[in-house]
């Protein structure tokens, strides 16, 4: 069963959220999972680093 999660509004800067298109494109995700992917690595990389 799909995880059910909140909405949550975000808003960006213009030039970003073209950035954040154009990078969720070439990784053919949307918009919302490249920003999830993104962050889950950073959280990731920043667990590690604290350990």
């Amino acid at each position: 069963m799909k995880q059910q999660r909140a909405p949550f509004g975000l808003r960006m800067p213009e030039e970003l959220s073209a950035w954040v298109k154009q990078k969720a494109a070439e990784q053919d995700r949307s918009m919302n999972n490249f920003i999830v992917h993104v962050l889950e690595g950073f959280r990731a990389n920043e667990t590690a680093t604290q350990q």
